[in-house]
C-alpha cells in the first residue's frame, strides 16, 4: 500500500475576480522511502498540492473533490486536533521561503526545541536539546549556532536549519518546497545531497517541489510534471527525462542549459500561461502546442501509457504522445 495517495483531487481558490482552478482531478501515489519530484512553472499548482496535503490552505481555498490518503487514513476526514497530530510528527514541510520561516524574535535552537516539545510533551527539555544538537550535526551545522538568531545565519545556514526543523519529530514524509531557492549552485548541491542522504538513511519519503528539471534529475526517483493545475506527465525519472512524452515536458527539457551546448540552442515554450480563471475546455496546453488538433481543443486527454515504460507507470496526458 502506498504511503501517500491522492485520488481525483480538485482544488479551487475563490477570489474577488472569480474562481481559480488551481488543481484539477489530480491522482498520484508515493511509496514509503520513495522520492517524488513535482515540477512545473509558477502557478502550475505544485505548492497548492503541498498545502492541501497538510491542510494548510487559506480560508478562500476549497477542495472541491477527491481524497488524500496517508498511511491508510483520508486526511480530509480528520478533525483539526487529529490533523495537528499528523503535522510534523508524520508529515513535515520545508517551506518555500526559508528566509522568512524562522521567527526573528527567538534563537533558532529555541524554535526547534519548542517544536519538539509541542509534539512530544512528555520529553524533557534536556532530551529535546540533545535531539536538536544531533539534528544540527546531521545537516552540517555547528551546535554553537543554536544560541544565535535567524539574522545571524547565512542563507544556506537558514535552509539547513529549516531542514533540521522538518526532521525534528522523525516524520515519515517531508515535503520540500523549493528547498534551494536563492542559494548558489554549490550550496544547492550540498543541501540536496545531505537531504537525500538523510532520506535514504532514515527510510523517509520526500516530495520535492521545484521548477528546476536539472535538480529533479539529481534527487527524484519519479517525476510528476504539472501544467496549469493538471498532471500532464508522470513516471520514472530515467524514462521521463530520456523520452519525454508530453510536449510541455519536452519544452521544459529543451529550455535546460547544458555545458555541452551553445546558449543559442535553448528553446522557449511559445505563448502565455493559461488563464486559470477561464481554462480551456480541452487540453490546457493546447493553445501553446504545435501538435494541437480539434480533439485537443474540445476534449481533455487522460493519462495514457507511454511507449517507453520501464515499470508501467510512465504516462502522459496527451492525444498525440511524442
Amino acid at each position: 500500500m502506498a504511503l501517500l495517495e491522492l485520488q481525483d483531487l480538485s482544488l479551487h481558490y475563490h477570489t474577488g475576480r472569480g474562481v481559480i482552478s488551481a488543481v484539477n482531478q489530480l491522482s498520484l501515489a508515493l511509496d514509503a522511502g520513495e522520492s517524488l519530484g513535482l515540477v512545473g512553472e509558477s502557478g502550475s499548482g505544485k505548492s497548492s498540492i503541498a498545502h492541501a496535503i497538510l491542510r494548510l490552505l487559506p480560508a478562500y481555498a476549497q477542495i472541491r473533490q477527491g481524497r488524500i490518503y496517508f498511511a491508510g487514513r483520508n486526511l480530509l476526514d480528520l478533525t483539526e486536533p487529529q490533523m495537528r497530530e499528523v503535522r510534523w510528527r508524520q508529515i513535515a514541510m520545508v517551506f518555500q521561503a526559508a528566509m522568512n520561516t524562522l521567527n526573528p524574535m527567538y534563537t533558532v535552537g529555541a524554535q526547534v526545541v519548542e517544536t519538539i516539545l509541542t509534539h512530544e510533551p512528555n520529553m524533557s527539555s534536556k532530551a529535546a536539546r540533545a535531539r536538536v544538537e544531533e539534528l544540527y550535526a546531521l545537516v552540517g551545522l555547528p551546535c554553537t549556532l543554536l544560541r544565535r538568531y535567524p539574522h545571524e545565519y547565512s542563507g544556506g545556514m537558514k535552509q539547513r536549519a529549516c531542514i533540521a526543523l522538518a526532521l525534528a519529530c522523525n516524520p515519515q514524509l517531508i515535503i520540500a518546497d523549493e528547498p534551494t531557492t536563492a542559494l548558489d549552485v554549490i550550496m544547492q548541491a550540498r543541501i540536496l545531497g545531505e537531504l537525500e542522504s538523510i532520506r535514504k538513511e532514515r527510510g523517509m519519503s520526500v516530495i520535492y517541489i521545484s521548477h528546476d528539471m536539472a535538480m529533479m534529475a539529481q534527487v527524484a526517483e519519479r517525476i510528476g510534471v504539472m501544467y496549469a493545475g493538471v498532471l500532464v506527465e508522470y513516471g520514472c525519472t530515467i524514462d521521463l527525462l530520456a523520452a519525454p512524452a508530453h510536449p510541455y515536458t519536452a519544452g521544459l527539457l529543451a529550455a535546460v542549459p547544458s555545458m555541452a551546448d551553445d546558449v543559442t540552442q535553448l528553446q522557449e515554450i511559445p505563448g502565455e500561461p493559461v488563464d486559470l480563471y477561464a481554462p480551456p475546455a480541452g487540453c490546457r496546453f493546447y493553445p501553446r502546442c504545435s501538435r494541437a488538433t480539434a480533439q485537443c481543443k474540445e476534449q481533455a486527454p487522460p493519462l495514457l501509457p507511454c511507449r517507453r515504460n520501464r515499470d508501467g507507470e510512465h504516462k502522459a496526458a496527451c492525444w498525440h504522445l511524442l
